[in-house]
C-alpha cells in the first residue's frame, strides 16, 4: 500500500512486473502439474504416503483458467464498483491492487462462517482507509459484496433444495 502513495516510484512497476512473472511461472507450473506433483511426492517426508497420480487434460486446464480469470475480474469489478459507490477516491487501477490483496488475505485466512463478515470488514478497513475516510462506508462496501456473492446465492440454493425435497415427497 505504500507503493500506492508514491505513484511516481518505479517500485510499483517492479512489484507489478514481479507479480506478472510469478503468475506466468505458476501458470506454466499448472500445465506441468504432473511433473511438479511427482517431484513433491518424491520428497523424503512424503514417501511413506501413497499420493497417487495427477493428470489434467490441457483443454480442461485452459477452460478452468479462463473461467477463473473471468470470475476473479467480475468479483474485483463488483468490489471496486461498490467502493466507488461508497465514495472511494482513486482510479480503478489504484483500487484494484488493494482489492487483489483483500481477496488474497480472505482466501488464505481460515474463517468460521459466522465471523467471516467481521474478518472481511477488518481487512477492508486496513486496506481501504486511505481511499475512503468513513469507516462505515468501507464496512458497507465489504458487507454488500459478501451479501451479494455469498449470502444471496446460499439463500437461493437453500430454497431450490427445499423445493426439490418437497417435490420428491409429493412423488412418493
Amino acid at each position: 500500500l505504500w507503493l500506492l502513495k508514491h505513484e511516481s516510484s518505479n517500485l510499483i512497476y517492479i512489484a507489478l512486473g514481479a507479480g506478472g512473472i510469478l503468475l506466468v511461472l505458476l501458470t506454466f507450473l499448472l500445465f506441468k502439474i504432473d511433473v511438479a506433483y511427482k517431484k513433491v511426492a518424491s520428497l523424503r517426508i512424503l514417501k511413506r504416503f501413497d499420493l497417487g497420480t495427477v493428470h489434467y487434460p490441457k483443454p480442461i486446464l485452459i477452460k478452468t483458467i479462463l473461467w477463473s480469470m473471468l470470475r476473479y475480474f467480475v468479483f474485483a469489478s463488483q468490489y471496486i464498483l461498490l467502493l466507488k459507490i461508497c465514495g472511494a477516491s482513486g482510479s480503478y487501477f489504484k483500487l484494484f491492487i488493494p482489492v487483489s490483496i483483500s481477496f488474497m488475505l480472505m482466501s488464505s485466512i481460515p474463517m468460521i462462517s459466522f465471523i467471516e463478515v467481521a474478518i472481511r470488514a477488518g481487512i477492508a478497513l486496513l486496506l481501504f482507509s486511505e481511499f475512503i475516510p468513513n469507516e462505515l462506508l468501507i464496512i458497507t462496501a465489504s458487507t454488500a459484496l459478501w451479501f451479494i456473492n455469498i449470502i444471496t446465492p446460499s439463500i437461493i440454493g437453500y430454497f431450490i433444495i427445499l423445493a426439490s425435497k418437497i417435490q420428491l415427497k409429493k412423488k412418493n
